[in-house]
């Protein structure tokens, strides 16, 4: 299932999730509004049991998941040097889990999707 959306002008695209699954790969709303990377462990009534990449296990709505849709080129926020604060920038460099982040200040350096989070 895909959900098309146009912002601005841009059209943008947004893969839900239609049927997850327990071991699924998916990017979840945690309460600050931003979706982070996850894997679904179990379904629950009317949403899903997350275990977020950094540790953390909350129950989502269907509708706060969506499949990892992060490419190259999408604007993202990210844990720089793993210090704990985001910063905004693009994904410049793929190869599955592993990226480049170009930042917007013009510092990059190498992570995993682990570190990072999106709107």
């Amino acid at each position: 299932m895909r959900k098309l959306m146009v912002i601005f002008g841009v059209l943008m695209c947004s893969v839900a999730v239609a049927a997850p699954k327990a071991g699924d790969r998916v990017l979840a709303v945690w309460g600050d509004g931003f979706f982070y990377p996850g894997r679904v462990q179990a379904l629950t009534d009317g949403g899903a049991s997350i275990a977020f990449d950094d540790g953390d296990v909350a129950n989502v709505a269907l509708d706060k998941l969506r499949a990892v849709d992060w490419r190259v080129g999408s604007d993202v926020q990210c844990n720089f040097k793993n210090q704990g604060k985001y910063y905004p920038g693009k994904i410049a460099r793929m190869d599955g889990e592993t990226i480049a982040i170009a930042y917007a200040d013009g510092d990059s350096e190498t992570a995993t999707i682990s570190r990072c989070r999106s709107r």
